[in-house]
């Protein structure tokens, strides 16, 4: 899947609903020690089949801005 800042994903966060938000920021992570990508690169695009450590920031429709690791995203 590919992952662009502004486009729509789905987030698995462990409730029952999930979340859905907008794409704000893309992080990669450069080390194991930083699997959220805090300290890595800042991209605008991400192919998730590369399977590198990272996060996306996204804002909900209500303007509530979180964080999720690659991993949870579902689309």
């Amino acid at each position: 899947m590919i992952l662009k800042i502004g486009d729509k994903v789905s987030v698995n966060d462990r409730t029952i609903l999930g979340k859905e938000g907008v794409i704000t920021d893309i992080s990669i992570g450069v080390s194991k020690s930083d699997p959220a990508g805090e300290l890595g690169v800042q991209v605008k695009e991400y192919d998730t089949e590369l399977n590198y450590l990272g996060s996306i920031g996204y804002k909900t429709e209500s303007g509530d801005e979180h964080w999720a690791y690659f991993n949870q995203i579902e689309c």
